[in-house]
């Protein structure tokens, strides 16, 4: 996990993404990137990452987010549970 507070660029910023590619040692096209925001989600991609997911329940207090440009699941753990499977 990473914070845009420690990279001291916001996600919207080319040089977070750098800065992540950088610390984790990634290759970004084989990355997946999960955000409840669509403006970060298209950062994500703008940067180089190869997969981008949304997250349409990110509090459960709050109704859920429509995504337009980006497939979207409603719980990550979902997801984090399939992983575990294979």
């Amino acid at each position: 996990m990473l914070s845009s507070h420690e990279s001291g660029y916001p996600k919207e910023h080319p040089q977070f993404w750098q800065y992540a590619f950088d610390k984790f040692n990634l290759n970004p096209s084989r990355c997946l990137f999960i955000d409840d925001s669509e403006v970060i989600l298209a950062a994500s991609k703008k940067a180089g990452v190869g997969y981008q997911l949304g997250i349409s329940n990110p509090d459960s207090q709050k109704p859920h987010i429509d995504f337009n440009d980006f497939p979207a699941i409603t719980d990550y753990q979902l997801l984090s549970s399939a992983l575990l499977l294979l």
